[in-house]
């Protein structure tokens, strides 16, 4: 995968996971970090993403509700690509 978008809940676990993976990712890789809040467009977080033209989308959230939330205005921008979702999300 040469580019993994990240989008994170804005809040401790969130940015640590997704600060994390950035600086530990593969050299041959571009990370896209993109947070939001309860209080994000979601619809403007998905354009922003789908502008990124990522491989792999990878959710970091600590509950469903907010990773589905931004998931589906994620795929709404026709992104074609794994996802990829923290523990918190599935739950």
């Amino acid at each position: 995968l040469a580019r993994v978008a990240i989008a994170y809940l804005d809040e401790t676990y969130g940015v640590g996971l997704a600060t994390v993976y950035s600086d530990e990712h593969p050299a041959n890789q571009t990370v896209g970090l993109f947070p939001f809040d309860e209080a994000s467009d979601l619809g403007s977080l998905a354009a922003d993403i789908a502008a990124f033209s990522p491989d792999a989308l990878v959710v970091v959230a600590v509950e469903a509700a907010d990773a589905l939330e931004g998931v589906a205005a994620t795929l709404a921008q026709n992104l074609s690509g794994p996802l990829f979702f923290t523990h918190g999300a599935k739950e």
